[in-house]
């Protein structure tokens, strides 16, 4: 689903664009197998990046090390990259959430 503006709505937090996203392809076949994929992609690449990123870094430090013969832990700080990964988290929860709650919603108030 390129260029179609979830990306976009996961990065800027667009929760409420998202969750009508979310209304309108649950009420396809295979719709919200579609928004899953995409969100899927960008979180792995997400993750990707930041391993990437971490791996280069060391890289760049144990160059450096050996170059001025000092000894060298390599890599950014280790509670950084765990706080990068929790922020992700806490984002794609709260995406999550958001679907989750107008789902039961929808549920229940089909019901009454």
């Amino acid at each position: 689903m390129e260029n179609s503006g979830v990306v976009h709505m996961l990065i800027n937090q667009k929760t409420d664009d998202l969750a009508c996203m979310y209304k309108l392809f649950s009420r396809l076949r295979d719709g919200l197998k579609t928004i899953s994929d995409c969100v899927s992609k960008y979180l792995r690449e997400q993750g990707k990046g930041l391993v990437q990123e971490e791996e280069d870094s060391k890289q760049v430090a144990l160059g450096a090390a050996a170059t001025a013969a000092v000894p060298c832990s390599g890599g950014t700080n280790a509670i950084t990259f765990v706080q990068v990964i929790l922020l992700y988290k806490l984002i794609f929860q709260k995406f999550f959430n958001v679907f989750i709650f107008s789902s039961e919603t929808a549920r229940f108030e089909g019901s009454i």
